[in-house]
């Protein structure tokens, strides 16, 4: 009995720091299920020397199990930072001490399949020493990531990859004994733990990176010089804002503003080039190209798929203050609002292109013709003014519950994902070509999103700001 209740009390705990929302926990049951499929087609290949569809299979689970991962790990760090602040847990007697074991465990599983991963992508040795490594530096950018959470959060993920970009420049080459990596990060775990442990924050934290506290990025940020020239832009739109258009600036905050969207987009676009410029003439050149082979269709698949992402989730937290000063309908706010998504959708996508343009005049220059540009833009536009009405409508039907929404968007992904894989099967076969393809799927979108938008303003008049359980 007392296994069970310690086994009961872990499991709860391990919910609440990695599945604590709603949209999680199907993930994280559409991932176990993916696995039990892919270990099952994996045993019967083997026997039955089968092996496209496994293949198909383990690359489904792969990508299924990966995204579950991402965000399973993002939100333990999250509520790891969370836990010490909040009264319905921080009471409970040893619940700090099991949350760390549950950390620390985590961190090896994850250096576990790294390891094995290694082993049978990049044919390393699968030895106690490459472990040993790999938990080391998942174990420095764990604790460097919630350090860095702690008093900048804008900048973590940042944080993360710099000290990645350092390592590999300036500790990988020096051949350092794994052994020793090994005894510096037992040393920062015992200090870290130790503050941990004994931290009481003055206020509550929030986990920025639950659907709900998505707005928490900003206001626990301590970097408010990183945002000089958007605070200097925003009186200005402020007040030439009229009260027809005020909806728009409480619905996206400064970036509603279509003028200070470009400005926006302008100095990234700059920094980035400046940045990419100063790493080729460092002499990175080389391995610059070979990431970007990787990084562009990750880039161009991560638009297409997201684009909207940002706006759907400050559409479902700020609605509600957008009608109210908003003069007209709630049908004349669903042609609003629909329009302002579009013409910042054009803006992002007007600067991608430009961008991964760039990028592709020295990795891809085949792809540069116009018939891909136009196919892709249009296909972006399409899949996301889908996106729109149909995340239009199931805010009125759902009464802005963020559960619904993290459950539709992450379905919404997958489905994606299953539909390239199928298009990428069907097209790399012969049966179809990539044109064609595109035109169909362009077709089909425009369609269901006309389909969408009749229901979207079917449920309109209805529509209630009163907001459903979160």
């Amino acid at each position: 009995m007392m296994v069970t209740n310690v086994f009961s009390q872990y499991w709860h705990l391990f919910r609440w720091l990695m599945i604590p929302a709603r949209y999680h926990y199907w993930l994280f049951m559409l991932s176990m299920v993916v696995t039990v499929v892919a270990v099952f087609s994996t045993v019967v290949g083997a026997l039955l020397n089968i092996g496209d569809w496994r293949l198909i299979i383990v690359g489904i689970w792969a990508i299924v199990f990966s995204l579950w991962s991402f965000s399973a790990v993002l939100v333990l760090h999250g509520q790891m930072l969370s836990l010490p602040s909040n009264r319905q847990l921080r009471l409970i007697p040893r619940v700090r001490q099991r949350a760390l074991a549950i950390h620390w465990v985590v961190l090896t599983i994850m250096a576990i399949l790294f390891t094995a991963c290694q082993y049978f992508l990049k044919e390393m040795e699968f030895t106690f020493g490459s472990f040993i490594l790999n938990w080391s530096i998942f174990s420095f950018s764990s604790i460097i990531f919630l350090l860095c959470l702690k008093w900048f959060a804008n900048f973590s993920l940042l944080a993360v990859w710099f000290f990645g970009m350092a390592f590999s420049a300036f500790i990988w080459p020096l051949d350092i004994s794994p052994w020793l990596f090994f005894a510096v990060a037992l040393v920062i775990w015992l200090g870290f733990s130790y503050w941990w442990l004994r931290w009481l924050p003055m206020q509550k934290n929030d986990n920025i990176f639950l659907l709900r506290n998505w707005q928490s990025l900003q206001r626990s940020s301590s970097s408010h010089w990183a945002k000089l020239p958007i605070n200097m832009l925003a009186p200005r739109i402020k007040v030439n804002y009229t009260p027809a258009s005020l909806h728009l600036h409480l619905l996206s905050g400064v970036t509603g503003n279509a003028v200070s969207r470009v400005l926006i987009w302008l100095l990234m676009g700059s920094l980035s080039v400046l940045v990419l410029s100063l790493i080729a003439l460092l002499g990175y050149g080389g391995a610059m190209l070979d990431m970007a082979q990787v990084a562009i269709p990750i880039t161009l698949w991560t638009f297409l798929s997201s684009a909207g992402m940002g706006y759907f989730t400050a559409f479902y937290a700020n609605i509600g203050r957008a009608w109210f000063y908003f003069p007209g309908t709630r049908a004349e706010l669903l042609r609003a609002t629909e329009k302002n998504f579009m013409l910042a959708l054009l803006i992002d996508l007007f600067f991608i292109c430009a961008l991964i343009g760039l990028a592709c005049y020295w990795v891809f220059p085949e792809y540069l013709l116009m018939k891909w540009i136009v196919l892709y833009c249009l296909l972006v536009l399409a899949v996301n003014w889908a996106l729109f009405q149909f995340v239009w409508y199931l805010y009125c039907r759902t009464q802005g519950s963020s559960n619904s929404l993290g459950v539709a968007i992450f379905f919404i992904i997958m489905v994606q994902i299953f539909l390239a894989g199928v298009g990428w099967g069907v097209v790399s076969s012969g049966k179809i070509s990539a044109e064609l393809l595109a035109l169909g799927a362009i077709f089909c979108c425009f369609a269901v999103g006309l389909l969408l938008r009749v229901c979207a303003k079917k449920a309109t008049p209805k529509m209630s700001f009163a907001r459903g359980k979160v």
